[in-house]
């Protein structure tokens, strides 16, 4: 038997019900929820919890980012024969 272990960047929690979309919006949100928790008392382990859960929020913005911005970088060809599309439309 073999065991398949995933490292916790793979690991995805379900996407929250608020998702920024862009990175500079999740950071903005990042902040906004750091102020809040300043302001209430809070033991050490919730603390951490919450900050894991929304960096979980700004790593996924990054890395659609980034992989967007390397998608961009090439052309709109069939992935199956290679040829290059002719109807292309961007979807913002």
């Amino acid at each position: 038997m073999t065991a398949v272990i995933v490292p916790v960047a793979i690991h995805s929690d379900p996407i929250p019900a608020y998702t920024p979309q862009t990175f500079d919006r999740a950071i903005k949100y990042f902040k906004r929820e750091i102020k809040a928790m300043k302001k209430k008392s809070s033991l050490a382990g919730q603390i951490e919890m919450k900050l894991a859960k929304e960096s979980k929020t700004l790593l996924r913005e990054a890395c659609r980012e980034l992989l967007q911005s390397q998608a961009d970088r090439y052309g709109p060809y069939c992935p199956i024969c290679g040829t290059e599309l002719q109807n292309v439309e961007k979807v913002e």
